[in-house]
């Protein structure tokens, strides 16, 4: 099903790829692929779920590792700084 090959795109891409040697279909593998959130859906979901953790820190310092966590996990700069500005309200250089 589309849902299970979206699970094992995101959880485990070796798996999806070991699905296609063994002849998953481009149909089913685009189904799945369309269900992907974007990649700004996922950073603000990461983002958010970081921040929560940062909540003791001084804003400077919150934004600083909140950069550093969504960049650490692949995040483009563009993306980074968008989350960036929407949770916080902040850009690193403020």
């Amino acid at each position: 099903s589309a849902a299970l090959l979206t699970v094992l795109f995101l959880l485990f891409p070796k798996k999806l790829q070991k699905l296609r040697e063994k002849g998953i279909s481009a149909e089913e593998e685009g189904a799945a692929l369309d269900d992907l959130p974007d990649e700004l859906e996922r950073a603000l979901a990461t983002g958010e779920k970081k921040l929560r953790s940062l909540g003791a820190l001084e804003p400077r310092v919150q934004v600083r590792k909140l950069y550093q966590h969504l960049a650490q996990r692949g995040f483009g700069g563009n993306v980074v700084q968008k989350v960036v500005r929407q949770l916080t309200g902040r850009d690193e250089a403020d």
